[in-house]
């Protein structure tokens, strides 16, 4: 029988900490609320934030319709931005949704398939709502305001 080479073994116990690592550098990369400029918002309280996200709110305050984008519930992008900026679990997040949506008075987020294209329907579309991580509003040349969450009043995690 065969004994198994050094290479094989050492890239065995390897990989489980390369996967490791890049979980971690995931969930370090914060995640950011983004809206296209018409929207003229900088910051929102948490209640609009879910209320915004829970299609609870259908229009911004100056009026114009909100046209909210997100990634599939089980990417870990979209998992991280609703667990870290709205403090709901994404399935928490999709029951606010679907209770909107059942009621035949709100239409579907836009589900997009890249962080990219959510970044880039943003830019384009006035009234636009979604999310990105920090690491790639740097490396974007696109037009997008990052909005600020005011989470005063509220306790920490």
């Amino acid at each position: 029988m065969k004994k198994p080479s050094f290479l094989f073994i050492a890239a065995l116990l390897w990989l489980p900490l390369v996967v490791c690592a890049e979980e971690y550098v995931q969930a370090q990369d914060p995640v950011a609320v983004i809206a296209h400029p018409s929207t003229q918002v900088i910051q929102l309280s948490l209640p609009a934030a879910r209320s915004l996200f829970g299609l609870q709110r259908s229009h911004w305050p100056n009026g114009l319709p909100v046209k909210l984008a997100m990634l599939n519930y089980r990417s870990q992008m979209h998992s991280d931005f609703s667990k870290r900026l709205l403090r709901l679990y994404p399935q928490q997040l999709k029951f606010l949704q679907d209770r909107q949506l059942l009621s035949g008075s709100r239409l579907p987020p836009l589900k997009l398939v890249s962080p990219q294209e959510l970044l880039k329907f943003v830019s384009e579309t006035p009234g636009a709502l979604g999310y990105a991580r920090y690491q790639d509003l740097k490396r974007t040349e696109l037009n997008v305001l990052v909005l600020s969450l005011d989470f005063a009043g509220l306790p920490e995690d």
